[in-house]
């Protein structure tokens, strides 16, 4: 009874141990199942990463190029209207530079041409300068102080003419008026040229006191130029 006894103990606490020791196994076997899955995220989560910052760098660089190109568009519409500024303004200067000669010229040539340049403002100015019956009488005026031997004025109403002439030309298609090409060297042409009240019967030019006018067209003579004969 008692070797019995013992031997049913023995085998209890045998079949004890062994379910224990698969309880343990089967415990590990889970520890490292749930160890594994957990790597492989963890493993997983630098590579979930790294593509992530990839794509964004990607995204970063398309935008960046997107902003270079903007800036090289503003870059060259700021030069274009850089450039258009400085056009304009060029413009501008020269119009009222017009205008202030036209002030310093004495009391007495402003008020002959009084009934050519009506007002006082600037905008008058260049509207009535530019009408071709208003240059054929700022001309003809500029003739007669030539003629006179009056050269206070001269070279400011010369100055004016040319510049009234060119803005004329710029209202048509192709130039109507142009300058006649006379300088001091040629010899005197009665066709051509007029002559001073003091200078020679004939001879060599030796000053062009007031350019003629031409048709741009034909090269027909408007406006003889008014010119010195001394030698």
């Amino acid at each position: 009874m008692t070797n019995q006894t013992y031997d049913e103990q023995e085998l209890q606490r045998s079949l004890q141990q062994s379910v224990q020791k698969l309880r343990q196994e089967e415990k590990n076997a889970s520890l490292f199942q749930e160890y594994g899955a957990d790597n492989k995220t963890a493993d997983s989560e630098p590579e979930n990463k790294i593509e992530q910052l990839e794509t964004q760098l990607e995204s970063t660089k398309k935008e960046l190029l997107a902003v270079k190109q903007r800036l090289q568009a503003l870059e060259s519409n700021r030069d274009e209207y850089k450039n258009k500024y400085f056009q304009f303004k060029g413009i501008f200067q020269r119009q009222t530079h017009t205008f202030y000669l036209y002030q310093s010229l004495s009391t007495q040539s402003r008020n002959a041409l009084h009934g050519v340049f009506k007002g006082n403002s600037f905008e008058s100015f260049l509207a009535c300068g530019v009408q071709p019956d208003n240059i054929d009488t700022v001309w003809e005026f500029s003739r007669s102080l030539a003629l006179e031997g009056n050269l206070e004025d001269l070279e400011i109403l010369q100055t004016i003419i040319v510049y009234f002439v060119k803005m004329y030309n710029k209202t048509h298609d192709s130039p109507v008026l142009a300058f006649q090409e006379t300088a001091p060297g040629d010899r005197f042409d009665v066709d051509l040229h007029i002559r001073t009240q003091d200078s020679k019967a004939a001879g060599i030019i030796t000053k062009v006191l007031l350019t003629g006018l031409t048709n741009a067209f034909s090269g027909d003579i408007i406006k003889k130029s008014v010119v010195e004969i001394k030698s």
